[in-house]
């Protein structure tokens, strides 16, 4: 038997062997470690799976352990990696997966009378001195919002953002932020 991470936007499915119980009335695991698989940036599935036939069942979420991401610290080196275990609105059990080379870590999100501060640590990039925050429309995909980005000599960033565009209709309220200024985009926000 196996748990099977499945990707939700295609690519190959990962494969973890069951352990055996210790007793007969212990449970089946199995431990997803990072130091053991690498997972692309992706929404995954978790199945687990029969050997000798391949029939498969999707993971029931009873009770989600969030509480390490909390204070979960970026590494000093390397790429940057999440995992995030969550319930699925229909109360499966999923994994979202993060694998940045290059993030913007937002920290703090101070609002105020129309404006909106971000203030966050950069990770794997250094950022020029005419560095901007971009915000990118869900939507459209193209930049509703920009404006500059000041960073100090130890990683950390800050960033104003005023007049943000009102919305056409609320779904459309979502904008993906990032970095723009170094040799490669840092990922911010959503």
């Amino acid at each position: 038997m196996a748990k099977t991470l499945s990707p939700r936007q295609g690519g190959s499915e990962i494969r973890v062997p069951l352990e055996s119980p210790a007793t007969q009335k212990a449970p089946w695991t199995a431990g997803l470690r990072r130091g053991d698989l690498t997972l692309a940036e992706e929404r995954w599935d978790l199945y687990v799976e029969r050997g000798e036939d391949g029939e498969r069942r999707r993971l029931k979420a009873t009770l989600v352990e969030q509480r390490g991401l909390l204070n979960a610290a970026l590494p000093s080196a390397g790429p940057v990696t999440w995992w995030i275990p969550y319930p699925t609105k229909d109360g499966f059990l999923a994994l979202r997966t993060f694998h940045r080379s290059a993030h913007a870590e937002v920290e703090v999100i101070r609002t105020g009378d129309g404006f909106l501060r971000l203030e966050g640590l950069l990770h794997g990039v250094e950022l020029h001195e005419d560095a901007v925050l971009l915000g990118l429309s869900r939507t459209t995909g193209e930049p509703d919002v920009e404006t500059p980005l000041a960073t100090a000599a130890d990683r950390r960033f800050e960033a104003t953002l005023t007049g943000v565009p009102a919305p056409i209709r609320t779904d459309e309220t979502v904008w993906d932020l990032l970095a723009i200024g170094g040799a490669r985009p840092a990922p911010a926000a959503q």
